[in-house]
């Protein structure tokens, strides 16, 4: 996870937060708990959220006992969808030109 809140005081707590939900966790209505929908200093988790946590495909048990492990993944953000619109509209026109240059049996330009 990578943003300036991300990287804030509330950093560790918003990251434990995501990788709850990435172990199996939903959120809860309960302050003072990891899993509440908001960042509120809260750590704590019930003994139903760690049995989930200890089911996750992610959490290992090897000899040394349980550790999770999770392959982190780069996401590259995307344009925003007005450039992607309009690249799309400029690539047909770009492909419509040269079809009909094609038909005329004119080269096409570049």
């Amino acid at each position: 996870m990578e943003s300036a809140f991300a990287a804030g005081v509330n950093g560790t707590e918003l990251n434990a937060h995501e990788l709850g939900h990435a172990l199996g966790l939903v959120h809860v209505a309960v302050a003072g708990n990891l899993m509440f929908g908001s960042i509120s200093g809260g750590t704590a988790l019930t003994p139903g959220q760690i049995t989930t946590i200890q089911s996750s495909p992610f959490v290992q048990d090897g000899a040394g006992g349980m550790f999770v492990s999770i392959t982190p993944v780069l996401i590259t953000p995307i344009p925003p969808a007005g450039i992607l619109f309009l690249s799309g509209i400029l690539g047909l026109a770009w492909m419509r030109r040269r079809h009909r240059a094609a038909d005329a049996g004119q080269p096409a330009a570049a």
